[in-house]
């Protein structure tokens, strides 16, 4: 079992049995993964590895964003709603 496949065990056992917030907050851990390896494939050179890894960052954000409670969230969804939109442009 690789590293990734360890890891991602780990996460979906976790989330099993979280909560709402726990939940947003593993999603944060992997887009910082996510975009720490890219980071690292950058330096690398590696154009493969950063592409999969920022697709992915993309994907969680996406995710992030369609979790947001907009009825009850207030202006803290309507907040993040924007900067998830802004950051999936860029």
């Amino acid at each position: 079992m690789t590293h990734q496949e360890i890891g991602s065990t780990y996460r979906e056992t976790g989330a099993a049995g979280a909560n709402q917030f726990e939940l947003v907050a593993m999603l944060y851990d992997v887009l910082l993964d996510d975009l720490r390896r890219a980071i690292q494939a950058i330096r690398a050179g590696n154009v493969e590895a950063r592409s999969f890894e920022l697709q992915h960052a993309l994907r969680v954000l996406e995710q992030l964003q369609g979790s947001l409670n907009m009825e009850h969230g207030n202006e803290v969804a309507a907040n993040l709603d924007r900067l998830y939109s802004i950051v999936r442009a860029k």
